[in-house]
C-alpha cells in the first residue's frame, strides 16, 4: 500500500471522529454549546469587562475574580425559568462547590434593589446577587432581545468555559459536571506538579492532561492532515510516537 493509499484510508475514520467530536456545528460547538442562542460569545473568549455591586455593597469585577472559577448567572425577578433554576443552583452550585473556591454570582438585569432583595427572598438562595444597571453586562455577552436565563462559566484565566441557556435538565447537569473538571484543569495547567489523588506526581511515563476544552486526536506517524496546524508528541507510555491534533471547543 503506497503512502497516498495509506493516508486516505485514515480519512473516513478521521471524518467520524470529528462529526462526533463537533457535531455539525465543525469546530465552532458541541451539542450543549451550540450556536443561535442568542449570545454575542462563545466559549474559549475572554469574558468581557464588568464590574458588580451585589446587595452588600461588595463590588465584584473581572479583575478581582482573576484566578478564580465563577459562574455568572443571568436573572431577573419578573423570569420564572430564572425563578425555577435558582434553587438548584443553589444545592448543586454553590453549596457545592464554594468551598473549593467557586464563586456564584447572580446578575439581575437591570432591577431595582428591593426588586432583588425580593427575588432572593422568595427562592431562599445565599450566593451573593448583584445588580446590574441598563444591562450592562448582560448586553456585552448577549445579542439584542435575548432571553435572560443564562450561565456563563469563567475559568481561572477569564476565558469562557461553558455556557448555558434556560434551565434545561441535560445541559445544567452537563454545566455541574464541568465544573469540577474546568476548577481541576485549571489547576494542572498552573501547577504541573499538582500530586494526583493516589499521592503521586505526574511522570513522563503518564497519559498527559489535558485542559478543559482540548481534545487530543492521535494518528499514526506518516499521516498527512493539513486542516489544522499539528504537532508531534511521543507518548513515552505506550513508546509509540504519533502526530496530535489538538482542537478548541467553543
Amino acid at each position: 500500500m503506497t503512502t497516498t493509499t495509506r493516508n486516505m484510508a485514515y480519512w473516513p475514520a478521521i471524518m467520524l471522529l470529528f462529526i462526533g467530536v463537533f457535531g455539525n456545528s465543525g469546530f465552532n460547538g458541541i451539542a450543549a454549546q451550540s450556536d443561535g442562542r442568542g449570545y454575542k460569545v462563545q466559549v474559549g473568549d475572554p469574558i468581557p469587562d464588568f464590574s458588580l455591586t451585589d446587595l452588600d455593597g461588595k463590588t465584584w469585577s473581572k479583575e478581582s475574580l482573576m484566578g478564580s472559577v465563577y459562574i455568572l448567572q443571568f436573572t431577573a425577578s419578573w423570569c420564572g425559568v430564572c425563578r425555577k433554576e435558582m434553587p438548584h443552583l443553589e444545592q448543586r452550585v454553590w453549596q457545592a462547590f464554594k468551598d473549593d473556591g467557586v464563586v456564584l454570582l447572580g446578575v439581575d438585569l437591570d432591577e431595582p434593589a428591593p426588586k432583588v432583595a425580593g427575588l432572593v427572598e422568595d427562592t431562599g438562595v445565599t450566593y451573593p446577587v448583584c445588580l446590574d444597571p441598563g444591562g450592562a453586562l448582560f448586553a456585552k455577552v448577549t445579542l439584542p432581545k435575548a432571553g435572560v436565563t443564562r450561565n456563563v462559566v469563567v475559568n481561572r484565566d477569564g476565558r469562557i468555559a461553558f455556557l448555558t441557556r434556560l434551565f434545561e435538565e441535560a445541559e445544567f447537569e452537563s454545566m455541574v459536571q464541568a465544573t469540577p473538571k474546568i476548577l481541576t484543569a485549571d489547576a494542572r495547567r498552573q501547577n504541573p506538579s499538582t500530586r494526583t489523588k493516589n499521592g503521586l506526581r505526574p511522570s513522563k511515563s503518564s497519559p498527559p492532561s489535558w485542559p478543559i476544552g482540548k481534545v487530543p486526536v492521535c494518528l499514526p506517524m506518516g499521516t498527512s492532515f493539513t486542516i489544522m496546524p499539528s504537532a508531534y508528541f511521543n507518548w513515552a507510555a505506550q513508546k509509540k510516537p504519533c502526530k496530535l491534533l489538538t482542537a478548541l471547543l467553543v
